[in-house]
């Protein structure tokens, strides 16, 4: 597909060898519009650092789709998964304290707190926590839209079955932060909130932070969440309650908060005169701790980069031979995603109003190859061209779905006879009714009419489970249980 917006690339990208660094600013005012027409997003706050020099800070766009208000140095975004990095390097200053270790096992903290299998349960430690690496799959609707809040979330996910041998895979786990979380509570005496605040926020100087959605919404600079109708038209979103501070994802910073954050992680713990992490305990953060494997979906859309791992809250990998360390968000509407180059003096941030875009790290990599005077890829444009390519193959592989499935098939069973209560351990009871000629499957917040499929098979259709299958299990004429979540429910 053509995009316009290539010609413009390559009309700014830099020729001149006496090329200087200090255009940054400049450069990133005529490229960024672009960006954001391309990818449909409202508005956006670019931060730039570099060391020993002051930091950019720049707003781009509105708030929200039909405000006039435009986004500010000051306006609330929420940075989503990138709160991780904040509680591993709050559990960083606890250990330069002497009141955790990051090999402590959890249990010595959280007694309670077990796996399902019980020498992982024995052997996890807080670094397999945060490194991804217990085992445990992602789940994420064991915290997302749950009926239920964090400690109950963690006391469920550890029922979950093993999906990958412990620390043998990386498993991307929201649930294992919150664990952490409450393991830096315990190790501490003291809320994961306050202990932000005293050990970062109070330090930095950071003044437009917050950490629930009813907070978040009470600030009177802060933007609204979009995404894209059933007629590619972009919409403003209802906002994701975070209810409670968490320590996996829910913390709201500014573009003039953030930028002290990557003046912190660029200076190796350092901000100003202060030292707020020692630099051996600062480096274990950026460390490789497990392999990512960079399968083709992987090399696609890193294709700059030959090895990928894990740290503690943050991605490490290389890019064009510099060490890179990185880390996205998603929530309801947004995206954020910070990049880091350590040896290379420069660090950037960027918080979107727009949901799951890649508008995010494609700017990241222009800016980065601008700033190194690399030869340069048009990134708006590969990862336009990348996101078109998974749609189409997406709606072709449901395409091809329904062509292979089995039409004229019907429930071994009346369908009225799957209506009933069915439980696991982990996600609890999900409600199957029956009226109107039609099956309701009902589960927290969650209430999705199922559509026939093929034989005992049946499909969500509609909300954001859509596409999901809910598969009946029947023995002898009785309905025993359903397969939902990738997971078995008992019928109760």
């Amino acid at each position: 597909m053509f995009n316009p917006f290539s010609l413009l690339f390559l009309a700014l990208l830099p020729g001149d060898a006496n090329f200087q660094k200090s255009d940054l600013h400049d450069f990133t005012q005529r490229i960024v519009p672009g960006f954001l027409e391309n990818w449909q997003v409202p508005g956006c706050v670019v931060v730039i650092v570099r060391k020993a020099e002051d930091p950019l800070i720049l707003p781009f766009g509105i708030r929200q789709v039909g405000h006039p208000e435009k986004v500010t140095p000051d306006t609330l975004f929420p940075l989503a998964s990138c709160t991780k990095a904040f509680t591993s390097f709050l559990i960083g200053t606890a250990v330069q304290e002497d009141k955790m270790l990051w090999d402590d096992p959890v249990r010595k903290l959280l007694p309670d707190f077990q796996l399902s299998d019980p020498n992982a349960s024995q052997l996890v430690s807080l670094r397999d926590l945060l490194s991804h690496r217990t085992g445990v799959g992602s789940h994420d609707f064991l915290w997302y839209r749950a009926p239920w809040g964090m400690s109950e979330a963690i006391k469920k996910a550890c029922r979950l079955p093993l999906e990958k041998p412990f620390r043998g895979a990386m498993q991307y786990q929201t649930v294992m932060y919150m664990a952490a979380g409450q393991a830096l509570e315990k190790a501490t005496a003291t809320p994961w909130k306050q202990l932000f605040e005293q050990k970062i926020a109070s330090p930095l100087g950071m003044k437009q932070l917050q950490f629930t959605t009813v907070d978040y919404l009470k600030s009177k600079d802060h933007a609204a969440g979009h995404r894209r109708d059933l007629q590619l038209k972009t919409i403003s979103v209802p906002e994701y309650d975070l209810k409670e501070p968490n320590p996996a994802g829910s913390l709201y910073l500014s573009g003039n908060d953030l930028s002290k954050w990557l003046q912190l992680l660029l200076n190796g713990g350092k901000f100003q005169e202060k030292t707020l992490l020692e630099s051996k305990i600062f480096n274990e953060l950026f460390q490789p701790q497990i392999a990512i494997p960079m399968d083709e979906s992987a090399r696609r859309f890193n294709p700059e980069t030959r090895l990928t791992s894990y740290g503690l809250g943050w991605i490490v990998q290389d890019y064009r031979g510099r060490l890179l360390i990185s880390h996205g968000g998603i929530i309801d509407g947004y995206r954020s995603h910070l990049t880091i180059l350590p040896e290379e003096g420069l660090a950037i941030g960027v918080l979107a109003n727009f949901h799951a875009s890649r508008m995010n790290i494609a700017l990241c990599n222009q800016l980065i190859d601008h700033y190194l005077k690399l030869e340069t890829t048009d990134w708006n444009a590969y990862y336009r061209k990348l996101m078109d390519e998974n749609v189409e193959a997406e709606m072709l592989a449901e395409q091809k779905r329904d062509q292979n499935r089995l039409k004229f098939t019907v429930s071994s069973i009346p369908q009225g006879q799957f209506a009933g209560q069915y439980e696991n351990p982990a996600y609890g009871e999900i409600s199957v009714t029956f009226k109107d000629n039609q099956l309701l499957w009902e589960w927290g917040s969650f209430h999705c009419p199922l559509q026939h499929f093929e034989h005992n098979r049946y499909r969500i259709v509609e909300g954001l489970l859509a596409g999901m299958f809910v598969d009946f299990k029947v023995r002898n004429g009785k309905v025993t249980g359903m397969e939902t979540f990738e997971l078995p429910f008992a019928r109760k």
